[in-house]
């Protein structure tokens, strides 16, 4: 399959039946049987199984087609950014390849893939709506616990049997073991040190 850039002079310049034709390697009948036209509706909406032109005014309008829709429908719809073989309905391939989602008052998100690792960039927060209620952590598709909101309550959970949940934080330089809760035993609790009660008072 060629690169379909090569017949055109400019990536955002819109392509015709011939040049759609010649990239997909099908006939002129191929093509128009798998273009998202209506003869009741102008310009219907997307549909990912087809091939979808351009807006027109009039029926008399010959059919266009972005170059990016007709490499999307080449793959199967399927797009490939950084790859002519995608393997998903939006694939990104590159050196730690980015999305950028900027809104139109100024708010930049950025999201990168940076060997294993997965950064969130937000000027702002970071929401997660779940209305199912739970959201889920997995390791290779275990489960080992999860947030959820049950009623009215706020509830953390270690989902893997007898597995503990433990506070952690920097003392000074150094790191500790705040809170063990131990749940081979029932959740006994097991402090780093005193705890401290309302009017000072220690236990």
């Amino acid at each position: 399959m060629e690169n379909i850039d090569s017949n055109i002079s400019s990536e955002e310049e819109l392509v015709g039946i011939d040049e759609v034709q010649k990239f997909l390697n099908r006939s002129r009948a191929s093509v128009y049987r798998y273009t998202n036209t209506d003869l009741r509706n102008l310009n219907p909406s997307f549909n990912p199984r087809k091939l979808n032109p351009e807006f027109r005014t009039d029926q008399k309008d010959p059919l266009k087609f972005h170059p990016n829709e007709v490499a999307r429908f080449g793959t199967n719809g399927f797009l490939g950014i950084g790859t002519t073989n995608p393997q998903e309905e939006i694939h990104i391939n590159g050196a730690d390849p980015s999305i950028r989602i900027q809104d139109s008052d100024g708010g930049l998100t950025i999201i990168t893939q940076a060997g294993d690792d997965l950064t969130i960039d937000s000027p702002g927060d970071i929401i997660l709506d779940a209305d199912g209620t739970e959201v889920k952590f997995l390791d290779g598709g275990t489960q080992f616990g999860h947030i959820l909101k049950s009623g009215n309550n706020f509830e953390v959970k270690s989902t893997i049997s007898d597995g503990d949940l433990t506070f952690h934080g920097n003392d000074g330089g150094s790191a500790i073991e705040a809170l063990k809760l131990d749940m081979s035993e029932a959740g006994a609790a097991t402090f780093n040190d005193k705890v401290i009660l309302g009017a000072n008072k220690v236990i």
